[in-house]
């Protein structure tokens, strides 16, 4: 539910930080980590008040039947 996409997005975010000496500058520039910074920031903000209901937020999975 609410809380694994929390966690999933905390991991993603931590992730992004511990991998940014890969990134910054030969991948990103400034602009881009503080945009995707933001992003992640954005995001799991999204997710907390009314387990995302109040913005349309969904985790879906689809499966072929």
């Amino acid at each position: 539910g609410d809380v694994y996409k929390r966690q999933t997005l905390d991991e993603w975010h931590k992730r992004f930080w511990q991998a940014i000496d890969q990134l910054f500058p030969d991948y990103l520039s400034i602009e881009d980590v503080e945009s995707w910074n933001r992003y992640f920031v954005l995001c799991k903000a999204m997710f907390r008040p009314d387990q995302g209901r109040s913005y349309g937020v969904g985790h879906y999975l689809y499966e072929k039947t």
